[in-house]
């Protein structure tokens, strides 16, 4: 049963467990539909652990650069994901 990214209350653990597979059915269609450089960033530092200024340097890049993909990367997925959290509602309106 899909919640519509509602937050689980006191409910059932199949509840939870459907709140928590649309998440990540979400968070994947979020990342994929990043530009291909701000997806490649967010993949290099948040899966792989990887540094901005190791992704600069293997890309040609600036460290500014990289920072700026990652903020407008991180921007994008909490409006994207704002539904799954009430704390990040005014960022959906922005």
């Amino acid at each position: 049963k899909k919640i519509s990214g509602q937050t689980p209350g006191k409910g059932t653990l199949v509840s939870y467990q459907a709140y928590l597979s649309e998440f990540a059915t979400a968070h994947r269609e979020a990342l994929a539909a990043l530009p291909e450089s701000q997806r490649a960033v967010m993949v290099h530092e948040h899966l792989e652990g990887g540094r901005p200024c190791d992704f600069a340097r293997a890309t040609g890049t600036t460290y500014q650069s990289v920072r700026g993909m990652r903020n407008r990367a991180l921007i994008s997925l909490r409006r994207d994901l704002s539904r799954f959290d009430p704390a990040l509602e005014s960022v959906r309106e922005k």
